[in-house]
């Protein structure tokens, strides 16, 4: 592209001299120089704004589970004792939409992060190490969030329905090792992450 536009360039400046006409003032290189820089400068400028929600929503999502796993659950329960659950419960109630939202941005800017990455060769090719990272990386990711949605949608509310203590407290151990699953996981994600930007 750019040797086709030279080409023309110079096409257009020899046609000027054979008809003994001045070259033209307003230089067509320099401008598209412009033209190319400020394309180049919007795209890091998106790019950097992708990887900023990018970065937002992991850290909303995974510092959220590790806030409610050694911070929140152990402090409820030393203070409140038997009625830490009632507070767990406005925590989970209120960080629930803020771990769905998370979500929302984690796959609408990794999908656009994968498409910006020069290693990316398009989807069904594992041309390179860093394709095989990322693969098992969103794998890992969409087993979270069938995690999180399971709990959400259908752990949580069979939880709040059953009224055998014992059977709910089974449940309640179920739900809260998902949590911890869930943390391993993206830990595991992060990494993976860390070697994909070096691979």
């Amino acid at each position: 592209m750019w040797l086709w536009l030279h080409s023309a360039y110079e096409d257009k400046i020899g046609k000027s001299l054979l008809r003994g006409s001045r070259l033209p003032k307003n230089n067509l290189l320099p401008n598209l120089k412009i033209r190319f820089s400020w394309r180049i400068i919007m795209r890091e400028l998106i790019l950097a704004i992708f990887y900023w929600l990018h970065l937002l929503a992991t850290v909303i999502w995974i510092g959220g589970i590790t806030f409610i796993l050694f911070i929140a659950i152990p402090s409820s329960k030393q203070v409140l004792g038997a009625e830490a659950g009632k507070l767990m419960g406005e925590i989970s109630k209120r960080f629930t939409p803020l771990a769905n939202y998370s979500i929302i941005f984690l796959i609408i800017t990794g999908i656009a992060l994968t498409g910006f990455n020069k290693q990316f060769s398009g989807t069904g090719t594992f041309g390179n190490n860093w394709t095989l990272v990322m693969i098992l990386k969103h794998v890992i990711v969409l087993v979270m969030i069938a995690i999180h949605f399971y709990r959400g949608l259908l752990l949580m509310p069979k939880i709040g329905r059953t009224e055998l203590s014992t059977k709910k407290k089974s449940l309640q151990k179920i739900s809260l090792n998902l949590v911890k699953v869930n943390l391993f996981f993206g830990v595991l994600v992060l990494l993976l992450s860390a070697i994909s930007s070096v691979v």
